[in-house]
């Protein structure tokens, strides 16, 4: 997956020259962006053409894993599909069957979606589009991360365990470890908007 910040940020961020050749920074970007996913369980940036299989639950509402889903979009269609508990084959359902709304909610208008045996495949487009307000602050907060991340091993006299580096003749990097970022602490604005990209239905 790609960084969830650019290397033109990064540099601002920390007040230096931008270097498309800075293997350092490249990787902190990187290790950061890894991390602010596994923390939201979020891809974050936009996916197309994403497929999930949720299960029946005797309901007619079940909530995709990820959001915002792409709903505004005239190219984004998403496809609902059902396998009922004794079939092989998945019928795919009209459109005028379901709703699907940003924060994940696929709404059957009739009926439930079926037992703890019926499958639904989902296709759909998922993230945070250019120009959404949330992505300056997802930028903002993996540059803040990785420079407090790269300023922490930098600092340091030796590398130590668990911080991978290389020599090349003369020249030496030192690079961040997601440990190196699950270490620097989260103010509690970032924790907070860590907490608000996650899905809330899972």
């Amino acid at each position: 997956m790609t960084s969830l910040a650019s290397l033109e940020a990064f540099a601002e961020h920390r007040g230096v020259e931008v270097d498309f050749t800075d293997v350092a920074a490249i990787r902190a970007l990187e290790v950061t962006s890894s991390f602010l996913r596994m923390q939201t369980g979020q891809h974050l940036d936009v996916v197309t053409g994403d497929v999930q299989e949720l299960t029946g639950d005797w309901t007619n509402v079940l909530w995709l894993p990820q959001v915002p889903v792409h709903v505004d979009d005239e190219e984004a269609e998403t496809l609902v599909s059902l396998r009922c508990a004794g079939e092989t084959a998945y019928t795919e359902l009209a459109p005028t069957a379901y709703s699907v709304t940003r924060d994940g909610q696929l709404l059957k208008f009739s009926g439930y979606w079926g037992g703890l045996k019926a499958r639904v495949r989902v296709t759909y487009d998922h993230g945070y589009e250019e120009g959404h307000e949330r992505l300056g602050d997802i930028e903002n907060l993996v540059c803040s991360l990785a420079a407090r991340a790269m300023s922490a091993t930098q600092a340091m006299m030796a590398v130590p365990a668990g911080v991978a580096s290389e020599t090349l003749g003369a020249y030496a990097v030192t690079y961040v470890t997601y440990a190196d970022v699950a270490s620097v602490g989260l103010s509690g604005t970032e924790a907070a908007l860590i907490e608000a990209l996650k899905n809330p239905h899972g």
